[in-house]
């Protein structure tokens, strides 16, 4: 008996996915920035030309990962799960310009072992930087935050540590790791300085910035909103 042909299946279609691009972070909160009327910085994409921008001058470790793995494309799947991608990263290289600013009246030590045991206080709070994101090639996406979330924590051993939290790429909604440079360091050494003084009844002066609100807070990009850690009030 002759074999009966079985009836080619229908090809599928696929719908097209689209995503309106993110229109960055608003800038609002304690301690927080003043606004001006300055204009404020549109994002862009990341030339193929500038693949080092993302690579800041201060140090960085992460949480769970290193910042070459952590913009890398996935490795293929080998049977084990992979490992998550890091929520936050801290910079101890920054730690002088802490102490600059706490001068004779404080001696603090950057805790770069990350732990939860013996911490003393505990504060969250903002600063600003720029992201770059290549994980889909050089002109994946790049962006500026005026609200990056950071959790300042001091410690009993007379140590601290700060928490930067990534924030997802609107591309590909992977966590990138911000770059701080410039007057975003100044802000950051201000903003941990403050706190330290402060919880040691030392009196400071709140620190700000001039800056102009570059868009609405994106709570679903902000991996601090995620984890409980960004003050911002926002519904999105």
């Amino acid at each position: 008996m002759a074999a009966q042909a079985l009836p080619n299946d229908e090809p599928l279609s696929l719908a097209s996915l689209s995503i309106s691009p993110n229109t960055g972070e608003e800038n609002q909160a304690e301690d927080t920035v003043v606004e001006n009327s300055e204009s404020p910085r549109e994002e862009e994409s990341a030339s193929p030309s500038s693949p080092n921008e993302s690579d800041g001058t201060e140090k960085e470790t992460q949480h769970g990962n290193t910042p070459e793995q952590h913009n890398e494309p996935d490795p293929v799947t080998t049977g084990k799960p992979s490992p998550a991608p890091p929520k936050y990263s801290m910079y101890p290289d920054l730690h002088d310009l802490v102490k600059e600013r706490l001068g004779d009246d404080l001696e603090y030590s950057f805790r770069d072992h990350d732990t939860g045991t013996g911490i003393k206080n505990e504060h969250d709070t903002a600063i600003m930087g720029c992201f770059l994101c290549y994980r889909h090639g050089p002109t994946c996406r790049r962006w500026y935050s005026n609200r990056i979330a950071v959790t300042i924590r001091e410690y009993e051993d007379d140590s601290y540590n700060v928490r930067v939290y990534h924030q997802l790429c609107l591309s590909c909604w992977r966590p990138a790791r911000p770059t701080i440079e410039g007057d975003d360091k100044l802000l950051y050494a201000d903003r941990v300085a403050y706190h330290l003084k402060k919880w040691n009844n030392i009196h400071a002066e709140q620190p700000k910035r001039n800056v102009e609100p570059n868009g609405q807070h994106k709570k679903k990009l902000c991996q601090g909103c995620i984890n409980g850690h960004c003050k911002i009030k926002s519904n999105n």
